[in-house]
């Protein structure tokens, strides 16, 4: 019985560990800018951005040295029924659906994106 009691112990040790550990990707990064006129442009940054998701928040480099990491992301249901994350800090938005991430406000954005997992 005590031989069975560590085993469980130790298969939700590490169970937890599992669920809370953080997933690392590398991402294409976009800066994205919409105008008024409509004259609206995108460039890419960054073929090698990464983004670490810890589940309901995620941290990003935008200028490779500064680090943002968003507040926490709640569950949301977006167009088209598409399941995603979502949260707002400091009139930024900041979304995670699928393999992308990104952080916006009205009128300009950084979009990771096409993001594959990579061992850190």
């Amino acid at each position: 019985m005590a031989r069975l009691v560590a085993f469980i112990a130790v298969l939700l040790t590490l169970t937890s560990y599992t669920a809370f550990a953080d997933t690392n990707y590398k991402c294409v990064l976009t800066h994205s800018i919409q105008r008024p006129d409509g004259d609206d442009s995108a460039e890419v940054l960054n073929k090698n951005a990464h983004v670490t998701d810890a589940g309901n928040t995620f941290t990003v480099s935008p200028d490779g040295i500064k680090t943002i990491t968003s507040p926490e992301l709640t569950d949301i249901i977006g167009q088209n029924n598409q399941p995603m994350k979502a949260g707002t800090a400091n009139n930024l938005m900041y979304i995670h659906v699928q393999n992308s991430f990104v952080i916006a406000n009205e009128t300009e954005g950084y979009i990771y994106a096409d993001c594959v997992k990579i061992d850190k």
